[in-house]
């Protein structure tokens, strides 16, 4: 509207997108004198527009000098840039709500506000468009994800006290990431096929391999100590044309367990990297990075495998996942650049010995590492790109790094939701072993789990 204004206004020609074109519009006549008088028109339109313009006045990027309200509409419909201003008036007034919800006395309440304003999960439940049959949820896992993500308790787990390990067993589906009695492989192989896939499509895009079969799953002979060891559940084999020091880039997939707290609270909710967060997962980045324990069927140490690993200029890469859908620092770092909210927090290095793990973890801040690879494909492909509108087949990706992030949304939230229902099913046989009671509970289980 203020657009249209400007143009009835000042007589230049507005402007819009068709198909990804910048098209060129006059006002015309008959309409010219009906928007110059929008400050005092009676029709509807306009009276709206006032009303919600005068309402949200406030929240408008505005130099100091201007304090007179006539003063603030002129600048708003003559001079105030508009890119980006409906993006900053939304956030304005997002952060007002939340800082008004968040004034509550109940600590419960504002665990679950965070959860509710975790944009990981979010993002697979609201935005991707359904007709991608990788952003479909089946009914299970979508109701498994809602419900975590509001952080009420599941029904089916809720009727059983405690683990098959003999710890209690909160209601909302945290112990399963926690326990050892529930495998959690399944989880992390389809996380690891995830972060393959979405690598095949954007590395070729920035020029780091020649095409997406450089990228490999458990890739074998990459220690010539050891050759049937994987230090890397995907490699990336870089070309020469990639602007680092490493020839190869191998990403380790952990699944992190919840942070920990009271038996019957929904755990904390990793919404956003505070230090406790950061902490957290960069333990286990840390446990990575000392490498895999001595066992009777291979006999390297972890840090002899770390150290072969640097010697080859591999670049280690731990990419941890929160029970919540959070990615680790590295991999943050790693998919969206240095400059994210984890990027406040650094490994304290000094409290290592000189140790391969030591130099492992300070190559993670080297500038030369391979990081920021969403912010790159998008440049690239927006360079390179000539009448392709859409990234992919998805009718809401306009640039890689939408479609990227859906696919890991959706993919993660999926991995999560399914390791929930195996772990069930496993704490079902246990607790019921009789056919009869096996059968009766496999009913309950029908009609109350997601």
């Amino acid at each position: 509207m203020i657009n249209t204004i400007r143009s009835s206004s000042f007589g230049f020609p507005t402007t819009f997108k068709t198909n990804g074109k910048r098209e060129h519009f006059t006002i015309p006549s008959s309409l010219t004198k009906q928007f110059s008088d929008w400050q005092t028109s009676a029709l509807p339109i306009f009276t709206h527009f006032r009303s919600h313009l005068y309402s949200i006045i406030e929240h408008f990027p505005m130099p100091d000098s201007i304090t007179v309200q006539a003063d603030k509409i002129r600048y708003i419909i003559s001079e105030i840039p508009l890119k980006g201003l409906s993006k900053y008036i939304t956030i304005q007034l997002d952060n007002i709500t939340v800082s008004k919800l968040s004034h509550s006395d109940d600590p419960l309440f504002n665990t679950i506000l965070l959860c509710l304003l975790n944009s990981n999960t979010s993002k697979a439940l609201t935005l991707p468009p359904r007709t991608n049959r990788f952003f479909q949820f089946s009914p299970h896992a979508f109701r498994t994800t809602a419900v975590r993500k509001l952080r009420l308790p599941l029904k089916h787990i809720s009727s059983y006290k405690t683990c098959s390990c003999g710890k209690d067993l909160d209601p909302f589906g945290d112990h399963f990431y926690s326990c050892l009695k529930f495998s959690k492989t399944k989880a992390h192989n389809k996380i690891r096929d995830c972060i393959q896939g979405i690598l095949q499509e954007l590395c070729p895009i920035i020029k780091h391999v020649n095409n997406k079969h450089d990228i490999i799953r458990e890739q074998n002979n990459l220690l010539p100590s050891n050759p049937s060891r994987h230090p890397g559940d995907v490699v990336i084999n870089l070309n020469h044309t990639a602007n680092t020091t490493a020839s190869k880039v191998l990403i380790d997939v952990r699944l992190a367990s919840p942070i920990k707290s009271a038996p019957q609270q929904p755990q904390m909710c990793s919404n956003i990297m505070t230090q406790e967060v950061f902490r957290h997962l960069s333990a286990y980045e840390i446990n990575k990075l000392r490498g895999p324990h001595r066992t009777p069927s291979n006999n390297a140490h972890g840090t002899e495998v770390i150290a072969e690993c640097l010697a080859l200029n591999y670049q280690l890469t731990p990419f941890v996942v929160d029970p919540f859908g959070l990615l680790g620092p590295t991999a943050t770092d790693f998919l969206l650049g240095p400059d994210t909210p984890a990027s406040q927090f650094k490994i304290n290095i000094n409290r290592f010995n000189d140790s391969p793990t030591k130099q492992a973890i300070k190559a993670l801040y080297d500038d030369n590492q391979i990081s920021d690879i969403f912010r790159k494909a998008d440049t690239s492909w927006s360079h390179n790109k000539q009448n392709n509108i859409w990234f992919t087949d998805s009718y809401k990706a306009t640039i890689p790094s939408v479609w990227a992030r859906y696919i890991l949304s959706c993919k993660i939230s999926k991995a999560l939701a399914a390791h929930i229902n195996a772990s069930f099913s496993v704490l079902r046989r246990h607790h019921h072993q009789s056919p009869a009671s096996s059968n009766l509970n496999f009913q309950r289980y029908c009609l109350d789990s997601p």
